[in-house]
């Protein structure tokens, strides 16, 4: 192996097959999208920092953290996914602009049809959100268009994710495929 960094001690754990990457470019018109974990861990996670969260809702947060992402990328692959991301600390809405920018096409976010932690948008109602929401929302607000989206509905599509979920493309086709696949995970 002729690679520096193997040579500079760096051992490698794994190789990924070239037709098993899922880019974050590749979504394309008419897909479907599917969120493996619900919104809002950051904006609980934060709030139990300073002691304002509601103790169901650190539970269902931690549960959401807690679980991992491999399985579901495992069930990805068996059926026609264009792109993948993680949403993490830059939120759905970035990743979601940064896929969208990436794939040369548009993402329309129905905020009814996401999967949020209610006790996150009580939070949020109440002013209780991350610093991070807000240079998540400057960075992709003026690409977005937020309608008549209540105001702590977008903070938590704006809310940095801790340990957040997948947000994958797939064909029109698979889509209800998929997601029920995917609740096998959760």
């Amino acid at each position: 192996i002729n690679d520096p960094q193997i040579k500079a001690g760096f051992a490698v754990t794994g190789l990924i097959h070239p037709q098993r990457i899922a880019s974050n470019a590749g979504a394309r018109p008419g897909d479907r999208f599917v969120l493996t974990k619900p919104l809002g861990t950051g904006i609980l996670s934060f709030a139990s920092q300073i002691g304002r969260a509601p103790a169901d809702g650190v539970e269902a947060a931690a549960r959401s953290m807690a679980a991992l992402n491999r399985r579901a990328a495992e069930l990805m692959l068996q059926f026609e996914a264009h792109a993948c991301t993680d949403v993490t600390g830059f939120s759905l809405m970035g990743h979601g602009l940064e896929m969208a920018e990436g794939s040369g096409t548009t993402l329309r976010i129905r905020p009814g049809d996401v999967d949020i932690l209610p006790e996150a948008v009580e939070m949020a109602k109440m002013g209780i959100i991350p610093e991070g929401m807000y240079r998540n929302r400057a960075f992709a607000e003026e690409k977005s268009d937020l309608g008549k989206t209540p105001l702590e509905i977008t903070d938590v599509l704006f809310d940095p994710q801790t340990s957040g979920g997948m947000l994958i493309a797939a064909a029109a086709r698979d889509a209800d495929r998929v997601y029920e696949a995917l609740k096998s995970c959760v």
